[in-house]
């Protein structure tokens, strides 16, 4: 009899358990005021530039994929390294340095102006690429190419 009581219990509160944790979470009391946002989030565009697996092999196609990208400015570039070699991406005029992007971690820089930046692993110097920053206009300038000016996040 005593395990009929613990099986009828256990069912019960199995039942009850999901509608009491609904009424608790989806309610809030009422007058009630709505959580407050502490910090607005900023939104930015975002590109991914993928490091393959092989990428420090001077012989393979492809270093960063893509190779050549074209964004908007304010965006939010990172290289995710998914190779088995330390790498860097570092703006061939000096304007962003990701620093060692260790194995299977990433870094991201937000680019800012327009123009066009070339850049390339300082530990493989073959492998290069490009970023064309489009300003809002939709038209970039090479000989605006200093103005960018990344901003690295931690």
């Amino acid at each position: 009899m005593m395990r009929l009581e613990v099986t009828s219990v256990c069912i019960c509160l199995l039942l009850i358990s999901p509608i009491i944790l609904q009424n608790v979470f989806a309610k809030l009391p009422v007058g009630a005021k709505q959580p407050i946002k502490l910090r607005q989030q900023e939104t930015i565009a975002a590109k991914k530039i993928i490091i393959p697996d092989g990428a420090a092999d001077q012989n393979v196609e492809f270093y960063y994929q893509p190779r050549d990208v074209t964004i908007s400015n304010e965006t939010s570039v990172t290289w995710v390294n998914q190779d088995s070699a330390l790498h860097t991406a570092t703006a061939d005029n000096g304007s962003f340095d990701t620093g060692i992007i260790p194995i299977d971690a990433n870094a991201t820089v937000i680019i800012t102006g327009s123009g066009k930046l070339e850049y390339h692993c300082t530990i493989h110097p073959w492998m290069q690429g490009t970023i064309t920053v489009v300003s809002s206009s939709g038209y970039s300038s090479s000989q605006h190419s200093s103005s960018c000016e990344p901003r690295c996040i931690s």
